[in-house]
């Protein structure tokens, strides 16, 4: 049985100067369009919203674990997630008109827009959880992956297919000697 998708939205003009905080002990429907991953029980959230001018100052933890597929194997592994995030939301409606090239400094780059009058509790949490996965997701450091040739998987041991090589244009280069 599918759960109902996790919705809340907040606009701007209720955020009280002390800021909100929302807790969350399950996203349901989170990461149910994302192929790779998928939780392995209830994914807990925490989040809080203040105000700076026009801005949203957005902070807080998200807690799970995932099932995530190794790149080389192609087999599920646990991957217990334990983030923490800060970061300025700006109006879209802010234009900047700069006449010069200038240098970002590491906290400007912890900046995402929203449009001004909502925002989508979904899509901060969602984002969140996609930008810490691994971007080489591995079951382990030296996963063998599969053989290329019939797919076996390497972890379990070799392959019968390993012990015969096919003919191919360049084995004949094996056979030259080269001086030394």
């Amino acid at each position: 049985m599918k759960k109902e998708r996790f919705k809340e939205t907040v606009f701007f003009e209720d955020i009280p100067d002390t800021g909100l905080e929302f807790y969350y002990a399950d996203l349901p429907g989170l990461l149910d369009e994302i192929s790779e991953c998928s939780p392995n029980g209830a994914i807990e959230a925490h989040l809080r919203l203040t105000r700076r001018g026009k801005n949203i100052w957005a902070e807080g933890t998200i807690e799970c674990e995932l099932s995530l597929n190794c790149h080389r194997c192609l087999e599920p592994y646990p991957y217990p997630l334990s983030l923490r995030y800060a970061y300025l939301l700006i109006p879209r409606e802010v234009k900047c008109h700069m006449k010069e090239e200038i240098s970002l400094k590491p906290e400007d780059l912890d900046v995402a827009f929203f449009d001004g009058v909502r925002l989508e509790l979904f899509d901060v949490f969602r984002e969140q959880v996609l930008l810490s996965l691994p971007v080489k997701q591995l079951c382990k450091e030296d996963c063998k992956g599969l053989c290329p040739s019939c797919g076996f998987d390497l972890n379990q041991g070799d392959c019968a297919c390993s012990m015969v090589r096919p003919d191919n244009p360049f084995s004949v280069l094996r056979k030259l000697k080269f001086a030394s």
